[in-house]
C-alpha cells in the first residue's frame, strides 16, 4: 500500500483499538531493522541500517507499510486522510499518557479546528476524564516512561500499554 492511500478504514476508530494495533505492530517489527524511539515517528538511522519509530511510526511502519528507509511523518504518511493522520496523533498522545488529548484528536480536533471547549461537554471528553480519575497510577506510570529508546525499553512499556489498552476499553475508549 502506498502510504498516503492510507484511509480511516486502516485503523480502528477507538483508542483501546488504536493502542492495540499499535503494540501488536511494535511487536511485528524486525528486530534487527528498527528500533524504538519516542522521538522520531518513522526515521532511518546513519546508513540506514535501522528505522527508528515511536509508537505511531510503528503503525506506520506495520499496518502502513511504509517502508523501511523511510524518513515520514503523519502528515507526509497520510496525505489529505485526517483521520489517519488524527488516529496516529492519537497514538502520540496516548504515549505520553494523556488520554483527553487522544480522545480530542481522535475525534478530529486539531485538524477540523476543533472547537474544544464543545469538546468538553462530548460523551468522549466525559469518558476520558472518569478514565484519569480511576487510574492515575497506570497514567503516572505511562508518562513516566514516554520518552523510550531501544528494545529493552520499549519491553519495558509494552505491559503498560496493554493495561492501557483495558483500561481505555472498559471506558468506552
Amino acid at each position: 500500500m502506498n502510504p498516503t492511500e492510507a484511509n480511516n478504514d486502516t485503523l480502528p476508530g477507538d483508542l483501546s483499538g488504536l493502542l492495540r494495533v499499535a503494540i501488536a505492530d511494535m511487536e511485528g517489527l524486525d528486530r534487527d531493522r528498527y528500533q524504538p524511539n519516542s522521538g522520531d515517528w518513522h526515521e532511518p538511522s546513519a546508513g540506514a541500517k535501522y528505522c527508528r519509530v515511536c509508537l505511531a511510526g510503528g503503525v506506520m511502519a506495520g499496518t502502513m507499510q511504509v517502508p523501511h528507509g523511510a524518513s515520514v511523518t503523519p502528515a507526509e504518511a497520510t496525505g489529505r486522510d485526517h483521520d489517519t493522520h488524527n488516529r496516529l496523533q492519537a497514538l502520540d498522545d496516548l504515549r505520553s499518557g494523556d488520554v483527553w488529548a487522544a480522545a480530542f484528536s481522535l475525534t478530529g480536533g486539531y485538524h477540523r479546528n476543533g472547537d474544544m471547549a464543545a469538546f468538553a461537554a462530548s460523551p468522549e471528553a466525559e469518558k476520558a476524564d472518569a478514565l484519569i480519575c480511576l487510574h492515575p497510577e497506570l497514567l503516572n506510570r505511562v508518562r513516566a516512561r514516554r520518552r523510550f529508546i531501544g528494545w529493552r525499553e520499549w519491553d519495558e512499556l509494552r505491559p503498560i500499554f496493554a493495561e492501557l489498552a483495558d483500561a481505555l476499553e472498559q471506558a468506552g475508549l
